[in-house]
């Protein structure tokens, strides 16, 4: 299991940082978890990837024009 900090969660996602916090207020990203004795918001990379794959997918879906 990966953890990502905020840094590297921006640079995966390519969202910016107003980005990442609006999805999570909206439920349509992963929330970090925090460590206890860490001031750090740690998100798991293998949430995000499952994120992002479904993202993509979705956005596919809406793409196809119905026959």
């Amino acid at each position: 299991m990966k953890w990502l900090k905020l840094d590297g969660l921006i640079e995966k996602t390519s969202l910016s940082r107003a980005s990442i916090y609006r999805r999570m207020d909206a439920n349509d990203l992963p929330k970090p978890v925090q460590i206890k004795g860490l001031d750090v918001n740690l998100w798991i990379e293998e949430e995000i990837d499952a994120w992002m794959e479904a993202t993509v997918e979705k956005a596919r879906m809406d793409r196809q024009v119905p026959k």
